[in-house]
């Protein structure tokens, strides 16, 4: 009767160790829920404080690649199909020339200009025929390359020239006299933040010109 009893006390209190308690389930999911929560404001503050640091990041990329695109455009610059000269604006913010840029084997219009102060578009115009040959006021493309550019905003030139002796031209008006172009982009997400800014710095020769020197 004895060994019974003691044998039924055993069961009894294994089974009573054998499961998590309503007061243990409590405790696991108040646990759970801080950590949940300190994980999650954890994160929160991480993008929060670092918000700045990765838009300004992705967007000087952007401008790195439309930076890549403009020099090549420009170092190709060659003359129209209707045999107007290579270069027909020079601006400190814009540019226009004639490229082959749809790779067709035919030469289009291409312009660099601002866009509300901060893009950087790219217009290609194709050549269309005859005596005009382009529609210089519809492009037929219209490309982003760059965006939050603050060069105007900071009166910084995106495009400087020089001539064949390496001297900057003052007078825009010496379309003939540019052999070669530097690019400055200014990158910035958060003006208001500054320092923080970066600089993308390109110069491209103008190899079809290289003739006239």
């Amino acid at each position: 009767m004895f060994i019974s009893s003691l044998l039924n006390k055993k069961k009894h209190i294994y089974k009573q160790n054998s499961g998590m308690t309503l007061v243990e389930a409590i405790i696991a999911v108040v646990i759970f829920s801080v950590l949940s929560l300190v994980i999650m404001q954890g994160s929160h503050s991480f993008f929060r404080f670092n918000e700045y640091a990765i838009s300004q990041s992705y967007q000087v990329d952007f401008a790195r690649r439309g930076m890549d695109v403009l020099i090549k455009d420009m170092r190709e610059m060659t003359f129209a199909e209707n045999g107007a000269y290579p270069l027909t604006d020079m601006q400190p913010f814009g540019i226009g020339f004639y490229h082959d840029a749809t790779g067709d084997g035919l030469v289009d219009y291409v312009e660099y200009a601002l866009v509300g102060t901060t893009t950087l578009i790219k217009n290609i115009h194709e050549f269309q025929g005859g005596l005009s040959g382009y529609d210089f006021d519809n492009p037929d493309h219209v490309l982003i390359l760059s965006e939050y550019v603050q060069n105007q905003l900071e009166s910084r030139p995106i495009f400087t020239y020089y001539d064949g002796l390496g001297e900057p031209l003052t007078d825009l008006a010496d379309i003939t006299e540019v052999r070669t172009v530097r690019v400055s982009l200014v990158v910035n997400v958060r003006p208001e933040r500054n320092p923080g800014e970066f600089e993308l710095l390109g110069t491209a020769t103008l190899r079809n010109l290289q003739e006239n020197i």
